[in-house]
């Protein structure tokens, strides 16, 4: 083979080399973008799933200070349960214990 055609051959084998580096970088702007897109994505997801987990404390504190005050009605009732002379007072406290204890999700115990 001539040395001119080995040249040759040489050449458009840089040529291709150059062209399919230049075809990888002109692909870069595009990745680098669709990676800031799920990037941005995920974000706001975190974003979202912080926002509801803050609205889920929230509610979680709303609900144990409900209990709380269940819990205390309950306690007060069961003390004065010693304290009633007549039946019917008892009944009737044992009345409030049960509604109590409904109130707070609780079978009577």
């Amino acid at each position: 083979m001539s040395p001119e055609l080995q040249g040759l051959i040489q050449l458009q084998q840089l040529d291709a080399t150059v062209a399919e580096a230049r075809a990888k970088i002109a692909a870069y702007p595009l990745r680098i973008a669709e990676a800031d897109a799920r990037l941005e994505e995920a974000d706001r997801e975190v974003a979202q799933a912080t926002d509801n987990l803050k609205a889920s404390q929230e509610e979680r504190r709303v609900v144990e200070k409900d209990a709380a005050v269940f819990q205390g009605r309950l306690s007060k009732f069961k003390d004065q349960l010693s304290a009633v002379k007549t039946n019917r007072e008892y009944q009737a406290m044992q009345h409030e214990i049960e509604t109590a204890q409904k109130d707070l999700g609780q079978p009577w115990s």
